[in-house]
């Protein structure tokens, strides 16, 4: 089963990593946590939830500082930024992890195109997923917190262009939130892959430079891109996306 730690042992390594990172056990430490979406979006409710009730718990061991909307850093930067230090938490998405731990890009590869959530909870579920941890771990050097956090399926939405199948996207220019397999998917579907931070995306559907992106309702709901051209969707389940919640050593 994947790594699954309560709030009291989370806190106890919390506080025995940064502890040893400042060097004082007088002082309470900082965990600093930084993330790229706004505050309406599950990533931020969830981390909100947990900084909650660490300050709930542990207020008198540990001090908590999260900053979220891309505010320190944006989802390409943060995993950078956790290797050096400069900030001591991530929830970094699976899309994201492929370059550091390659097999995090399984969710993302045409046996899990079009499958349903019970499918996919099979594998997040399973024993692969502790290898993936692993991978993360040693490739990061981070400690891979509880359990991943699950966003639901990715989809296609587009502006102009409304989509029937995946014919309909040859020649799209569609946003992809990173990673080597969305590029790779997209470009076998004949579409171009843009790389565009999650900040920046209403202004470039606003400029017109892309035709669409990829992403979950979840994530569409939380910055209402419906103003901003969206208007079309094909729900396709490219992938079912997970967050990973990560602490640096």
């Amino acid at each position: 089963m994947p790594i699954r730690i309560c709030l009291a042992a989370v806190v106890a390594l919390l506080t025995a990593v940064l502890t040893a990172a400042t060097g004082s056990a007088l002082a309470r430490p900082m965990l600093l946590i930084s993330t790229e979406n706004g505050p309406d979006h599950v990533q931020t409710l969830i981390v909100r939830r947990f900084v909650d009730r660490v300050r709930d718990c542990c207020a008198d061991r540990i001090d908590v500082d999260h900053r979220f909307g891309g505010e320190l850093y944006r989802d390409r930067d943060v995993l950078a930024a956790l290797v050096q230090g400069k900030i001591g938490m991530a929830v970094a998405g699976t899309w994201q992890l492929d370059q550091v731990a390659p097999d995090t890009g399984a969710f993302m590869l045409p046996v899990f195109y079009g499958r349903t959530a019970e499918e996919a909870a099979l594998v997040q579920d399973g024993p692969a997923v502790e290898a993936m941890n692993g991978q993360i771990e040693e490739g990061l050097g981070a400690i891979v917190l509880g359990r991943w956090i699950g966003l639901g399926f990715a989809h296609v939405f587009t502006t102009r262009t409304a989509v029937a199948d995946v014919d309909d996207l040859a020649g799209l220019r569609i946003r992809s939130p990173g990673g080597v397999a969305n590029a790779w998917r997209l470009a076998a579907l004949g579409a171009e892959p843009v790389t565009i931070a999650w900040n920046d995306l209403p202004r470039a559907l606003a400029e017109d430079r892309v035709d669409g992106l990829i992403t979950t309702f979840a994530t569409l709901d939380s910055v209402p891109l419906w103003t901003r051209g969206v208007r079309f969707a094909l729900e396709d389940r490219q992938y079912f996306s997970h967050y990973v919640p990560l602490v640096s050593d």
